[in-house]
C-alpha cells in the first residue's frame, strides 16, 4: 500500500522473506491457508482499499509497476515472486487435493501477468529475470493435461521463445537467460537421485501446436545451419545451444524426424561435430547422436523404419563405428551407449552392411585382449546385452534365414564373451557382464522358440560362473549374479524350452543347485537378521543391499524349487 520511494522495496523484500520462511517450515499446515490467500477475483490495484485481502503472489509481480518503480525494485519484486513460488509446496498440495480450482486460477493469473510483463518490458535485466521466472513456473507447477494452467503456460513459453529469437537475431547479445530457461523447460536435468527430469506438459503441448513452428525452425535452421560454421568460436553460448538441441532431440525427436530440412541440418551438425579435432566438441557430437537415437527409440508415434533407411542416417551410424577407435575413452563410452539404444530395425540394416559394429564391440569386452579402460569394457557389456535382447525379442518376425542365423551366432558369441568378462578385475565390468548374461537368458526363456540358441548355450559353465560371484566383494556384482542364476535356472527347468543336459552333467547340475540354494538362503537369512537384530553394527548401505539381495534370492530360488522336470 506504500508509495514507491526509498526503502519500500526493502520492506517488501523482508515481508516476502518472512512468508517464504513460514511456508518452508510448515508446508502442510500452510496449504489450506494459501488456498484462501490466493483470490479468484481480478488483480486489484495496490492503491485500493486498505481493507482488501493481503497482497497475493500475483500483485507482488504486477503491482510493482503502479506507479513505475526503479529497475532495481522491479528485479527485486520479480526475484521475490520467484522465490516465493518455489517455496510453495505445490506437489504436496496436488497430492493432498489442496491444488483446487481457486488456486489454479490464481497461478494462471500469475503466469499471464509474467507473460504480459515480458511483452512490455524493455529493460534487459528485467527480461532476463522474467525468463528465469517463466522457467520456474513451467518446471515447478504440477501441470496435468486437463487443468486450466496449460494454455496460459504455453503462451508464456512461446513468449520466452520469441525473446530467444529476438536476441538471436541481435548476434546473440543477452541470449543466455532465455536460452537457459528454454533448455530447462525441455527436461533432462539430472536430479540428486541420478534421474533426469521429464518433459513438462506445457512444453510438449506447445511443440505440438503451430504456435511453436517459428521457434523450432529457428533452432533447426539457424542453429544447425548458420551457427554450424562458427560453432568452434561461439564459446559458452554455442554450447548452451547444443545443450538445448540435445535435450530437444532426446525428448521430442519427432520435431527432427518429421521435417526433411530439420533432419538434414541435424545430420550436417552431427557430422561437423564428430569430424572436428576438438575433443570436447567431438564428445558433444557423440552425445547429440546418442540423444537422438534414445529419443527415437522412446517415441511411440513414429515408424521404426522412418529414417534408418536414409543415406544420411546410415552415414551417422558409420561415423559412430569410426568413433569406436578414438583415443578418448569418454567418446568410446558415448558411442557404445548410442549403439545400445538402437532398435531392431536399425540393426537389420547395420548387420546387412559392412563393417559390422557388433564384432568390434565383442572384441572390446575382454580385459587383456580388449579395451584398456574399464568404463569402456563395462559399457560394451551392457550395450551388447541390450542389443542381443532387442534382436532376440523380434527375431521371430524375421524371414531372412541367413540374417537370422547370423543374429543367433552373435547371441551365442556374446554370452560366451560376457561369461569371460565376468572375471574382469573391475567390479563395474563384472556387474555389467553378469547383467548382459542374465538379460539374454531371460529373453531366451521368454521367447521359448529359439532351439538353436538353447542347444548352444553352455548352461553348466554359465551357472558355475554366476555361482562363483555370489560371494564377490562388490554388492552390485552379487545382485546381478543372483539375478542371472535365477534366469539360467528358469531357462533350464521350464519344460517348454529345449535346453537339454547330457546325462554326465546331471550330477554336476544337482551340485550346482544345492550350492546355489544354500548361498541364496544365506542372503535371505542375513536380511531377516537385520530386521530382528537391531543392535548389529551394519551400515544403512549394507542393510539396503542385503534387502535387495534377499528379494532377488527369493525369485531365483523359486526357479529352482518350482521346476517342472
Amino acid at each position: 500500500e506504500y508509495p514507491s520511494n526509498t526503502g519500500v522495496h526493502s520492506l517488501r523484500w523482508c515481508c516476502l522473506r518472512l512468508l517464504i520462511s513460514i511456508t518452508k517450515l510448515y508446508p502442510q499446515g500452510c496449504a489450506q491457508y494459501w488456498a484462501l490467500f490466493l483470490p479468484q477475483s481480478q488483480i486489484t490495484s495496490p492503491k485500493s482499499s486498505p481493507n482488501r485481502a493481503p497482497k497475493t503472489l500475483v500483485t507482488i509481480i504486477s503491482g510493482c509497476v503502479i506507479p513505475p518503480p526503479s529497475t532495481e525494485e522491479k528485479i527485486m519484486a520479480i526475484k521475490a515472486a520467484r522465490e516465493f513460488l518455489i517455496s510453495l509446496p505445490l506437489e504436496l498440495w496436488s497430492r493432498s487435493g489442496y491444488l483446487t480450482n481457486r488456486v489454479e486460477v490464481s497461478l494462471s493469473q500469475l503466469i499471464m501477468c509474467c507473460y504480459e510483463q515480458m511483452r512490455r518490458e524493455q529493460t534487459v535485466q528485467c527480461v532476463d529475470e522474467l525468463c528465469v521466472t517463466a522457467k520456474s513456473l513451467i518446471t515447478t507447477i504440477p501441470f496435468n493435461v486437463y487443468n486450466i494452467l496449460v494454455d496460459s503456460a504455453v503462451l508464456l513459453l512461446n513468449q520466452v521463445g520469441e525473446c530467444y529469437m529476438l536476441h538471436d537475431r541481435d548476434n546473440g547479445k543477452n541470449l543466455s537467460a532465455a536460452l537457459q530457461a528454454l533448455t530447462e523447460c525441455f527436461g533432462g536435468t539430472e536430479t540428486p537421485q541420478g534421474d533426469l527430469t521429464p518433459l513438462p506438459i506445457p512444453t510438449l503441448t506447445w511443440l505440438r501446436r503451430p504456435l511453436s513452428a517459428p521457434f523450432i525452425d529457428n533452432v533447426f535452421i539457424m542453429i544447425l545451419s548458420v551457427y554450424a560454421e562458427d560453432i568452434k568460436t561461439k564459446g559458452s553460448t554455442a554450447m548452451l545451444k547444443l545443450d538445448l538441441v540435445t535435450r530437444m532431440v532426446r525428448s521430442v525427436s519427432w520435431v527432427v524426424i518429421e521435417d526433411e530440412d530439420r533432419l538434414k541440418n541435424f545430420v550436417s551438425l552431427s557430422q561437423l561435430l564428430i569430424g572436428t579435432n576438438n575433443i570436447p566438441l567431438k564428445l558433444t557430437g557423440v552425445k547429440l547422436i546418442g540423444a537422438f537415437i534414445e529419443g527415437k527409440r522412446k517415441s511411440n508415434t513414429l515408424s521404426s523404419n522412418s529414417t534408418i533407411g536414409s543415406t544420411s542416417m546410415l552415414s551417422i551410424y558409420q561415423s559412430l563405428y569410426q568413433m569406436l577407435q578414438e583415443n578418448n575413452s569418454s567418446i568410446r563410452v558415448g558411442v557404445l551407449s548410442a549403439y545400445g539404444h538402437l532398435q531392431y530395425s536399425d540393426w537389420l540394416v547395420l548387420l546387412s552392411n559392412e563393417p559390422n559394429p557388433l564384432e568390434l564391440m565383442l572384441s572390446i569386452c575382454l580385459e587383456y585382449s580388449g579395451d584398456p579402460n574399464g568404463n569402456v569394457r563395462s559399457e560394451a557389456c551392457r550395450s551388447l546385452g541390450n542389443i542381443i535382447t532387442e534382436c532376440l525379442e523380434s527375431i521371430g518376425d524375421l524371414y531372412h534365414e541367413e540374417l537370422k542365423t547370423r543374429i543367433l551366432k552373435i547371441a551365442v558369441d556374446t554370452i560366451m564373451v560376457t561369461a569371460s568378462a565376468v572375471e574382469d578385475s573391475k567390479p563395474g565390468v563384472r556387474s555389467m557382464a553378469l547383467f548382459a548374461m542374465g538379460n539374454i537368458a531371460f529373453t531366451a526363456g521368454k521367447m521359448g522358440n529359439l532351439n538353436e540358441l538353447f542347444q548352444n548355450l553352455p548352461l553348466i559353465r554359465l551357472s558355475l560362473v554366476a555361482l562363483s560371484h555370489l560371494r564377490d566383494n562388490d554388492d552390485k556384482v552379487i545382485g546381478n549374479a543372483i539375478r542371472t542364476l535365477g534366469h539360467l535356472c528358469k531357462l533350464l527347468y521350464n519344460s517348454e524350452h529345449k535346453a537339454i543336459l547330457r546325462p554326465s552333467d546331471s550330477k554336476v547340475w544337482m551340485k550346482i543347485c544345492g550350492e546355489t540354494a544354500f548361498e541364496l538362503s544365506r542372503k535371505i537369512e542375513l536380511a531377516v537378521a537385520d530386521v530382528i537384530d537391531t543392535f548389529q553394527q551394519r551400515s544403512w548401505r549394507q542393510r539396503s543391499h542385503a534387502k535387495r539381495h534377499a528379494w532377488g534370492a527369493c525369485q531365483a530360488l523359486s526357479a529352482i524349487l518350482c521346476s517342472t522336470k
